[in-house]
């Protein structure tokens, strides 16, 4: 993806002749492999540190150092048949005394010595539907998704054993032969009767017979062996971590976890872990709250999380999405086995979720030697989709047929040699994989590595490690950008052989390559530019930049004038939007392809049909989005309404508005990143007199922020403000940079625009607040004193600019790289 723009300065290397590189010395490749094992299971993003703000049950999770045991008597709490069930790997499971305080015991635990840490024992839940008409046998979903064509060439083999955790498995007709000795985890026994139905509706679609009479299941010999972890709708985490342990005992080859949660834990993602590394596949349902929000077990990137579609491919109204999916099976209106012999009609991610672990033992049974990421490999690399990997469905739909027709799986990737200078284009070409590089430095040395051009699927980590005899010193660990983003570390390192691992978080793949690149001190700057060959253009590529893997709602102004779109920045923001330009007559082919590109569902044009005519607002509507236009009679009573539409949005009372001057546009541009990030709205205001629509909203304002002197903003419109306070300069840049000097913070990377026209740093405001990375305004051919200032204050080492070389010529690059070398 050569066309990918960077968010980071691109660095190379000219010819070096400070150093030279030796043979290199390599360490031995499992070494290496059990680090990158290792970091991997340590590794977290934060955005995925979701909990719940209520504590979920009145049970804790207590872990414990190696070989200690929790003291006797302790006041608040009270010890139940499984507390020590465990403690061979010091887990201990503790109950709240009835009436006591849950955290306040929490607190009490953690001052004792012994103890580590210790989590609420989260609540999860399944993620069915069911209705219950008479039966019919209407199957169609299975040829859809290849099944019927799969059976010519297996149907499957009792040497595969799939363990369902659930609400156990109902002896029905259907499941005949199917069924093992089960587990109750709730009782600490081998009676795993289904009294609630979601385990044998989950276990009816893997694993039903194909007798003549009732539905047909995926796998026809299977074995399945039901853990019983519920009686009903919620699941504690501890009764699933005591299923993956025991799982993990009896050598089960699948786990089908047809339930999710918000909250992570540590003991059940280290029981996982640990399922991980006995080469079982894990597969868990993505959840049915229509959210990108992460959700576990799925999102843990071991688990194979799976979401529902339609037969068409598209994803259900209900199915979670995000990063974390990894494919997707039909969720709606499944026919399955229920207790009593009955059938039930199931829809939800629950019971799309089996059709992915049943394919998973067709998988096994054909290819007995393939890991638990070769089967996900071919899972995914099979799958039906109109692109590698998307949002909503992750790698596509599953294709039997397409899965058990693989026969090759991509071979890992041993260490390779890398040199100071070189560029080396390379595939993450398999889901566990971590491609690894050595260099050497034979002595110290200002390095810059860089992960560029990456694949829409994948969302790289980088990890930098010293070599210190025989193990491996981390240095660095670099996750910053999203799917798409570039990944980049410097820093001084002294002699010695080093290592620069890189992987997918989610476990992710790509048959497309990126790019790494290695420099030092020896460096010479190519500045990247984000521009098209028209400012509408332009504003495309900020929003492939900004939003590479989509965006629910796109925010649509004129390119032609700036009023109405002045105000639009916050509520861009708000809505995570970016803010595409078209002309006023007709929607402009760029603009079309991005909104198709985004896979838009929602249009807000900024202004009237004055400003955006009612054929591009039709040219949106026949795209089959919802279309909403926020316009006035005039730009200043447009901004009022943007404004309103920014508080609708705000769970917070909106206490300060910023007021900026009407007849022009940089004063605007310049606070626009700030004002979104704070979530104030923006409203115009003539120099000698406030609009009655800017008065309005103000009236009930206490606070108003005032951008520009007294030459655009009159004393007399000032004082006429509730609470105003002034930030001006002489000038835009002068007001540019005591804007900054008002809520900048130091920010390695800076975006810069003209200061001349309005159209690249409107749009590329926007991204200025999401990247949180300040827009500097320069004149076309020089940077004023003033963004030099800001430049300084702001601690800005990497720049990207927004526009062509009309809008801001070679020469602004050539002064960047004499300030970066003073």
């Amino acid at each position: 993806m050569g066309s990918t723009i960077r968010n980071f300065i691109s660095i190379f290397l000219l010819i070096m002749a400070s150093f030279q590189v030796t043979e290199a010395v390599e360490l031995d490749q499992n070494i290496i492999d059990q680090e990158n094992i290792k970091h991997q299971l340590r590794h977290e993003k934060s955005s995925f540190m979701v909990q719940s703000a209520d504590i979920p049950s009145n049970r804790l999770i207590v872990h414990v150092e190696d070989g200690a045991q929790l003291p006797a008597n302790l006041a608040l709490l009270e010890k139940p048949a499984d507390y020590d069930v465990l403690a061979e790997r010091g887990l201990y499971f503790l109950e709240v005394k009835e009436g006591e305080d849950t955290s306040k015991a929490r607190s009490v635990l953690l001052q004792l010595e012994e103890v580590q840490k210790v989590e609420y024992d989260q609540v999860n839940q399944f993620q069915m539907d069911v209705s219950d008409p008479f039966y019919t046998e209407q199957q169609d979903y299975l040829e859809k998704m290849g099944f019927v064509e799969a059976w010519e060439q297996t149907t499957g083999s009792s040497d595969v054993t799939i363990g369902v955790l659930d609400t156990g498995v109902d002896a029905h007709a259907d499941l005949q032969d199917r069924l093992q000795d089960g587990y109750n985890t709730l009782e600490d026994s081998s009676d795993s009767t289904d009294a609630h139905g979601h385990g044998t509706q989950v276990t009816g679609v893997i694993a039903a017979n194909p007798n003549n009479k009732g539905l047909i299941g995926v796998d026809h010999q299977v074995n399945i062996v039901p853990f019983k972890i519920s009686e009903g709708k919620d699941i504690l985490t501890s009764e699933a971590v005591k299923a993956v342990y025991e799982a993990i005992d009896r050598g089960v080859d699948i786990l089908n976890m047809s339930f999710a949660g918000t909250g992570q834990s540590e003991a059940f993602k280290e029981a996982l872990y640990e399922a991980y590394q006995e080469d079982i596949l894990l597969i868990a349902s993505s959840g049915n709250n229509n959210t990108t929000l992460s959700t576990y077990p799925a999102a843990y990137p071991w688990v194979l999380g799976v979401g529902s579609v339609d037969t068409e491919v598209k994803r259900s109204s209900f199915s979670n999405y995000g990063d974390w999916l990894d494919i997707t099976a039909v969720g709606e209106s499944i026919i399955t086995t229920n207790l009593d012999d009955r059938y039930s009609y199931v829809d939800g991610t629950s019971i799309a979720t089996p059709f992915v672990t049943g394919l998973a033992s067709l998988l096994k049974e054909k290819n007995p030697d393939w890991s638990a990421g070769e089967l996900t490999y071919a899972i995914q690399a099979s799958a039906q989709s109109s692109e590698e990997w998307g949002l909503e469905v992750g790698y596509g739909m599953i294709d039997a047929a397409n899965a058990l027709s693989i026969n090759d799986i991509p071979s890992p990737q041993t260490v390779k040699s890398f040199s100071l200078g070189e560029s080396v284009s390379d595939k993450i070409e398999t889901p566990m994989e971590t491609d690894t590089y050595h260099f050497r430095l034979e002595a110290e040395e200002e390095v810059m590595l860089d992960v560029q051009d990456l694949p829409k699927a994948l969302d790289v980590v980088l990890v930098l490690r010293k070599r210190e005899d025989q193990q491996l010193e981390e240095i660095a660990t670099v996750d910053e950008a999203r799917k798409g983003g570039t990944e980049s570390w410097e820093g001084t390192l002294e002699e010695g052989d080093y290592y620069v691992s890189i992987y997918d978080y989610n476990q992710h793949w790509s048959k497309d390559a990126y790019q790494v690149q290695m420099a030092s001190e020896s460096k010479s700057y190519s500045i990247p530019r984000i521009k098209g060959s028209t400012r509408i253009e332009t504003a495309v590529e900020i929003a492939k930049l900004g939003w590479p893997t989509g965006a629910d709602t796109a925010i649509l102004a004129t390119s032609s004038n700036f009023p109405d779109a002045l105000a639009g920045t916050p509520l861009a923001y708000q809505l995570d939007a970016p803010i595409l330009l078209t002309d006023d007559s007709q929607l402009s082919k760029a603009t079309k392809e991005e909104l198709a590109r985004l896979q838009v569902n929602n249009v807000v044009i900024l202004g009237g049909t004055g400003a955006i005519s009612e054929e591009v607002e039709q040219d949106v509507t026949d795209m089959d989005m919802e279309v909403e236009r926020i316009g006035g009679i005039d730009r200043e009573k447009t901004a009022q309404l943007i404004a309103q539409a920014v508080e609708s949005n705000t769970d917070e009372p909106v206490e300060t508005a910023v007021v900026v001057y009407s007849r022009n546009f940089p004063d605007a541009l310049s606070i626009a990143p700030y004002a979104a990030m704070n979530q104030y709205p923006v409203l115009l205001t003539n120099k000698n007199s406030v609009p009655e629509s800017t008065e309005d909203y103000l009236a009930d304002m206490e606070n108003t922020i005032v951008i520009g002197g007294e030459g655009v903003i009159s004393k007399e419109v000032y004082d006429q403000l509730p609470s105003p306070e002034r930030i001006s300069g002489t000038d835009r840049y002068e007001t540019m940079e005591a804007i900054h000097q008002t809520f900048g913070t130091s920010r390695d990377h800076g975006l810069i625009a003209t200061g001349s026209e309005f159209a690249d740093a409107l749009t590329g405001s926007v991204l200025s607040a999401k990247l949180d990375q300040p827009l500097l305004l320069v004149r076309p051919d020089e940077i004023p004193t003033a963004t030099r200032n800001a430049i300084d204050l702001l601690n800005i080492q990497q720049i990207s600019i927004l526009g062509g070389d009309i809008a801001v010529n070679q020469s602004v690059e050539e002064e960047w790289k004499t300030i970066k070398n003073e």
